[in-house]
């Protein structure tokens, strides 16, 4: 026993010793830094980018856009009440960018500074309380750089908001010591409740690190009868948090039950897999490979494991019961859920990169600052492959596994998008044909895939005022999309028709 406390001591005096380098406003202004050069970058990405949005990105510009057309004091009451399905705080703090810049796609993903810097100070902050500032900053760069957030970020989409209120929620909850301080336990019911503001799905993975500062907070009533103050803070915390959300979530709770239920059943159409099969319960797994990490910043994670194992005295397992149950927790509940997608579980990477970096400060002076330089090196280096690709590296490394599994070693690539194309899909040039006929509605029929869809034609229709119709016997003209050579209705004449990048035509009849 002593000497496990010798070498704790011994750990933590390496961990001032190498702190020293480093200050807070230092670390806030390089974290700053950072986050503009990659939003400055992102705009760059945008406006190199020909393809128009895929199918939930332009769900999210539509509902974007009817926030934004609210954004007044006459219209108030519809703006904070407004139902799409999504809960509204992504979209909120989209109008105000929208507001001062003109709505444009480049515009909305300027928005996503916002949670950029949040998610940015969360997982510093976590790395900085768990154990040190020179973590919480490598933490950082590892997680930027990550090839899932490096396409998020690109894009308009919740998923990374959602990442970033949620590693903000966790940071404050470790913050508020087991609810002993009253102050930062209101601070974290006004962001739990801004965190259901942004997804549903907030709540799933904040609920075994809830869990775990309530069962700590019991603990230290019933060993100090004295301290029945924290559970106090814990009930004022909750009802600060249900104010702050319980008002939307309220007036929309028919509308929600019923989309929420449709979401988790839309796992089946899609065919994710069976829940309680191998492939499902190995999913996120692959997952974490395959699209969020790729295998460098894996084995940093694995290695980091190994670590919390090898070092797990008293203090250590105390310290990082929240990352553990945080991480692991999430994936066990999103793997018992049949509707799955990689994105899901993307807000554990701000853990994750806590556990693959901490280590480091467990190693000789040397071996640790060769091993940051060439992980920060690894990080910008895949940074620029993903968002504008590098040609002295390979376009990708993949191991087949089997017919069903691979493994995505490293790929020039993120999640969806990687980087930008000159493909010219078309879709704006078919909608400013369509303006040409004034008053006019169309349909659409045909192929609808991830770019050229039926929910990018409606964000457009609604941006540029048009009537889009499901039906098409009740449009005025028609859009038909297919891999053969297709013709336009007897009752109808062809008046233009795209090529596309696939090699279909797309064809507008009158």
């Amino acid at each position: 026993m002593k000497k496990a406390r010798t070498s704790t001591n011994q750990q933590f005096q390496i961990f001032s010793k190498f702190n020293l380098l480093f200050t807070d406003w230092r670390n806030y202004s390089l974290i700053f830094l950072i986050v503009t050069a990659i939003v400055f970058s992102n705009q760059i990405w945008i406006h190199s980018e020909t393809r128009p949005p895929h199918w939930d990105m332009a769900t999210h510009l539509s509902n974007s856009l009817t926030y934004f057309n609210r954004f007044n004091l006459s219209q108030l009451f519809e703006y904070i009440f407004t139902y799409r399905f999504y809960p509204p705080l992504v979209y909120w703090n989209a109008s105000i960018y929208l507001s001062l810049f003109g709505f444009s796609i480049p515009t909305a993903i300027l928005s996503n500074f916002t949670f950029l810097l949040i998610l940015s100070y969360s997982t510093y902050e976590l790395g900085k309380e768990f154990w040190s500032k020179s973590v919480g900053l490598l933490a950082t760069v590892f997680l930027l750089a990550t090839p899932m957030f490096v396409s998020q970020f690109k894009e308009f989409q919740i998923d990374a908001p959602l990442s970033a209120m949620v590693a903000l929620a966790l940071v404050l909850l470790i913050k508020t010591r087991e609810f002993s301080s009253e102050k930062r336990s209101i601070v974290f019911g006004i962001v739990f409740g801004l965190g259901l503001l942004t997804k549903w799905t907030f709540l799933l993975f904040m609920i075994l690190p809830l869990f775990t500062a309530l069962f700590l907070t019991l603990r230290s009533v019933i060993n100090k009868k004295r301290e029945l103050f924290r559970v106090r803070n814990a009930i004022f915390s909750g009802l600060v948090a249900y104010l702050v959300s319980g008002f939307w979530y309220l007036s929309n709770l028919r509308n929600l039950r019923i989309d929420v239920v449709a979401s988790l059943q839309s796992g089946i159409k899609e065919g994710d897999p069976l829940v309680g099969s191998l492939e499902s319960n190995l999913y996120y797994f692959f997952n974490l490979i395959n699209s969020q990490l790729y295998l460098v910043p894996v084995l940093f994670f694995l290695t980091g494991l190994f670590f919390l194992y090898y070092k797990r005295d008293a203090i250590n397992l105390r310290k990082n019961l929240y990352l553990l149950t945080f991480i692991f927790g999430a994936v066990l509940i999103f793997t018992f859920l049949r509707n799955k997608d990689a994105r899901y579980t993307l807000p554990i990477l701000s853990a994750v990169a806590v556990v693959s970096t901490f280590w480091l400060n467990f190693l000789k002076e040397k071996q640790r600052l060769v091993l940051s330089i060439l992980l920060i090196g690894y990080s910008i280096l895949t940074f620029l492959a993903v968002s504008f690709g590098l040609s002295f590296l390979p376009k990708n490394v993949i191991v087949d596994l089997n017919e069903k599994n691979k493994l995505v070693l490293f790929a020039q690539n993120g999640y969806l998008i990687g980087p930008p194309t000159r493909e010219n899909w078309y879709l704006v040039e078919a909608i400013e044909y369509i303006k040409k006929t004034p008053n006019s509605s169309f349909a659409f029929e045909g192929l609808d895939t991830i770019w050229f869809n039926k929910s990018a034609l409606s964000f457009y229709a609604q941006k540029g005022q048009l009537r889009f119709v499901s039906n098409s016997q009740e449009a005025d003209l028609l859009l038909i999309r297919n891999g053969e050579e297709i013709n336009c209705p007897s009752e109808r004449v062809e008046t233009k028709t795209f090529l596309l990048p696939d090699g279909t035509k797309l064809k507008i009849c009158k």
